[in-house]
């Protein structure tokens, strides 16, 4: 159906925009639509919002259906053929190339081959409430903070971002319009995700947060639904989820956790669930690498009703939770590497978190709200580094290719202290899982050309050369004498007019001033320092 209507749209006069390919129409457009919003297409009276065109026509709705548009006019499909192809760009008429997630039959459901191409999308959990700890975070969120986090989500290629709200009526009656005001002003969409662990488990509470809205220019939607999740949820059982759906009309994709797995295949009883994610494959849940077994044992269960997440760290040193889970090996680029690999089997990824400073799983500044009381963390510990490192592999997540690396540029990270380290002044004990963590410097080198590099640590220095064009891993391991600040180049050899080869510096970082590692430190903190470097020198 969706092919029939971009045939359809080109032969009324509009142009079509999908997945970054636009089909010119023969005549003046009178409407731009961008089918990236129209993945679920099924039939003319879907309504079409002023966010899914690019010029709204002027009818004083706020929404037309295609038969508004002069669909009912030309042939359904079976029942006759345009008399001329569209024309393609550059003004050739001819064959119609189908565009990713477009086909000559009908639009497939998430579990069918034909539909493994369908445009990806990556969101962001904005973990904006978590609890009673976190009320004095985003309480003092302005609209001005919400716009600054979307635009800089919106510059590396973000989609839609993920809400966590909970209980609290000032969520409801001020941070949620914030929220949805700031997204409209940008191409980024959002949808609330209850958290269930503070949200009440009350269906018609649920129902009217999202009923509120869901018209709203910057709700995400998938398949022309808006889209609903959550973290937990189980206690609105399963009559309760679909009273949800059908007095909202909604897409649910829920991280539910305390039912049977197996209770998730379609022909079972949470098998009516559009979609489900999996919040804990993010990290590998024991002493090993992070692998993709958990990821295909969901798949197996849901097909590609299945969506997945990825994060780049997690620990957490309160008195009530206090763990590690094994973030070696690359984690964040080896966790992208993994998903490009299934992206076949994957419409939706989840990025977490954009500020859970509390469980040092953030891609944010550290300005993106207040660190929950107790926390000694995440101070002077950035992860945005991280954010600018993920526009490469969320390019190529989307696109289905490697991008060519443009950047000469290091990311690197590091704990502050050794994994065995005894703190000298800390009231808890060492975390569990602290024996999972290796003493390492971490690094993903980007070369334009060949290149070296060279890290080092207080007076060690160590260098890895002839690094191939594109992405390479790096480590330095650290040993009992390392200490002090980190400090990072990148050379590249040019070939001078006079036939001469010279090694030239083309970027540096030093942490000099601002993170040193020491083998004795005063509280425990396994979190990591992230950072960056690139040709403008310090970031």
């Amino acid at each position: 159906m969706a092919s029939f209507i971009l045939f359809s749209l080109l032969a009324l006069g509009l142009s079509v925009t999908t997945h970054g390919k636009r089909f010119m129409s023969p005549s003046q457009p009178l409407i731009e639509v961008d089918l990236g919003h129209l993945d679920g297409l099924q039939d003319r009276s879907l309504r079409l919002h002023p966010r899914d065109v690019d010029v709204f026509p002027n009818t004083g709705a706020d929404s037309i259906t295609l038969e508004e548009l002069g669909l009912n006019a030309l042939p359904l499909p079976g029942a006759g053929q345009l008399q001329e192809p569209p024309l393609l760009p550059g003004g050739m008429g001819g064959s119609l190339e189908f565009p990713p997630g477009l086909s000559n039959s009908n639009d497939e459901e998430p579990d069918s081959p034909a539909s493994s191409a369908r445009r990806k999308y990556v969101f962001m959990h904005h973990d904006w409430v978590d609890g009673l700890l976190w009320w004095t975070d985003t309480y003092q969120y302005t609209p001005d903070a919400w716009l600054s986090d979307f635009e800089r989500m919106e510059s590396c290629g973000i989609d839609a971002v993920a809400l966590n709200v909970g209980g609290d009526q000032w969520q409801f009656d001020q941070q949620l319009n914030f929220a949805y005001e700031a997204a409209a002003k940008t191409s980024v969409r959002v949808f609330i995700s209850f958290d269930f662990t503070a949200f009440p488990c009350d269906v018609a509470q649920t129902i009217r947060y999202i009923n509120n809205f869901q018209d709203h220019p910057a709700q995400f939607r998938y398949a022309g639904k808006p889209m609903i999740s959550s973290y937990s949820g189980t206690c609105l059982g399963v009559d309760g989820w679909k009273e949800v759906r059908s007095k909202t009309g909604g897409y649910l994709m829920p991280f539910t956790y305390e039912q049977d797995y197996q209770d998730l295949r379609k022909d079972m009883t949470w098998g009516f669930l559009d979609s489900w994610y999996c919040w804990g494959c993010a990290w590998p849940q024991g002493n090993y690498s992070k692998n993709t077994a958990d990821d295909h044992y969901y798949m197996d269960i849901l097909g590609k009703r299945y969506a997945t997440t990825i994060s780049g760290w997690i620990y957490t040193h309160y008195d009530y939770k206090n763990f590690y889970l094994r973030g070696e090996d690359w984690l964040l680029a080896t966790r992208w590497e993994q998903l490009f690999d299934l992206r076949d089997q994957l419409t939706f990824v989840e990025m977490i978190t954009w500020n859970d400073f509390g469980e040092s799983d953030y891609f944010g500044p550290l300005t993106a709200g207040l660190q929950p009381e107790g926390t000694t963390w995440a101070t002077n510990f950035p992860h945005d580094a991280w954010l600018d490192m993920s526009q490469y592999y969320i390019e190529a997540f989307k696109t289905g290719s490697w991008p060519i690396v443009t950047e000469n540029e290091v990311y690197f990270w590091c704990r502050p202290h050794p994994a065995a380290a005894n703190a000298l002044n800390d009231r808890l004990t060492k975390p569990t899982g602290w024996d999972w963590a290796s003493d390492a410097l971490w690094a993903i080198v980007f070369c334009t050309a060949r290149c070296d590099v060279e890290l080092w640590m207080g007076s060690r220095h160590q260098m890895y050369p002839g690094l191939p064009t594109g992405v390479s891993k790096i480590k330095m391991d650290l040993g009992s004498d390392d200490e002090g600040f980190i400090g990072v180049r990148m050379y590249l050899s040019i070939t001078t007019p006079s036939f001469e080869v010279e090694r030239i510096q083309v970027a540096e970082h030093s942490t000099q001033g601002s993170f040193e590692y020491s083998q004795f430190p005063e509280m425990y903190n396994y979190n990591v320092y992230v950072g960056k470097a690139m040709a403008s020198g310090l970031s």
